[in-house]
């Protein structure tokens, strides 16, 4: 029965974002995505929408500039996320956090120094540690589920 809830989480229908699944889109077109007149990579970075306060594309140069309203937003790793108080309630060591889901797309842990997630995107974390026994491979034993406010 956790096995089928665990899939449930991880394929949730609400995978991403509307215009992160755009930018993506765009991004594997061919287009720079540039926070802040800077180029990004949309593939590891997830923005709080309600912090953007333009966005403009430049289809000839194919470009597309986000320009947030508070630019001093803070953007932690998720290795910085998967470190955070609360893991002591789960019994979750941080170090052994094997998978973050953001809107249920998971990240696995190779790759927490590389994807950042704007703190005011982030609605709610949890921390979930399933028996390993229950599972059917040792990855899906320590997961952090992040929902943004992107629902």
């Amino acid at each position: 029965m956790k096995k089928i809830a665990l899939l449930a989480i991880l394929f949730s229908t609400s995978c991403a974002t509307t215009k992160r699944v755009d930018l993506l889109k765009a991004s594997e077109n061919g287009y720079t995505i540039n926070l802040n007149s800077k180029p990004i990579n949309i593939k590891e970075i997830y923005l709080d929408r309600n912090n953007i306060s333009n966005i403009s594309k430049n289809r000839k140069l194919k470009i597309i500039d986000l320009t947030q309203k508070n630019v001093k937003s803070a953007f932690p790793y998720l290795s910085q996320i998967t470190t955070i108080k609360g893991t002591e309630k789960t019994n979750i060591i941080p170090g052994e956090i094997n998978v973050v889901v953001i809107d249920g797309e998971p990240i696995e842990s190779e790759n927490f120094n590389k994807v950042q997630i704007e703190v005011s995107s982030i609605k709610t974390i949890n921390f979930v540690k399933i028996d390993s026994s229950y599972t059917f491979c040792r990855i899906l034993d320590n997961i952090v589920l992040i929902q943004t406010n992107a629902h």
